[in-house]
C-alpha cells in the first residue's frame, strides 16, 4: 500500500506514525504548520504560496520513494520551484520536520480531528435517526 509523503518521511526520521490519512478537523492544524513553514522557507521557495504548497503536497502525494524519502522531498521542491534544491535546502526541510514532527504527526491522527453535536430535542412524524451528526427523517 502506498504512504503519504509525509508518513513515509515521519518513518524515515524515526516517529511512530499514528495515521495515513489526513482528516478534515486537520485543516486547522495543517493551516498552522503551512504558517509556520512559510516563514522559515520563504526564501527557499521563492514565494509564500510555494512554500506553504510544498506542505500540501506532502500530505496529499503519495511517496514514490519511501525508502528514500529524501528524494521525494527533493522532487516535490523541484516540481514546485523548477530548480533542483540545494543540500542545504534539503537539509534544513529534514531539520524543520524533525524539530516539528508532533505536530507533523497530528494531523495524521484521525482521534484529533472528532467532531461533535450537541442536539437538545428532536420531533418528527416518524423515525429520527442520526449517524455521525447527520440528520435523516425516515417518512415512510
Amino acid at each position: 500500500m502506498e504512504e503519504l509523503t509525509i508518513v513515509s518521511i515521519l518513518k524515515w526520521l524515526g516517529v511512530t506514525v499514528a495515521g495515513d490519512i489526513v482528516c478534515k478537523g486537520s485543516e486547522k492544524i495543517l493551516s498552522k504548520i503551512r504558517e509556520e513553514f512559510s516563514k522559515k522557507f520563504i526564501n527557499d521557495f521563492g514565494t509564500k504560496e510555494k512554500s506553504e504548497e510544498f506542505i500540501n503536497e506532502i500530505y496529499k502525494l503519495k511517496s514514490s520513494s519511501p525508502n528514500k524519502p529524501k528524494r521525494d522531498i527533493e522532487d516535490i521542491f523541484e516540481n514546485i520551484t523548477g530548480n533542483e534544491p540545494s543540500n542545504e535546502t534539503v537539509l534544513k526541510i529534514v531539520d524543520w520536520i524533525t524539530e516539528n514532527q508532533q505536530i507533523l504527526n497530528k494531523v495524521l491522527k484521525k482521534e484529533e480531528t472528532f467532531v461533535g453535536i450537541k442536539i437538545g430535542s428532536q420531533k418528527a412524524n416518524r423515525d429520527i435517526i442520526n449517524i455521525q451528526g447527520n440528520l435523516t427523517i425516515n417518512n415512510k
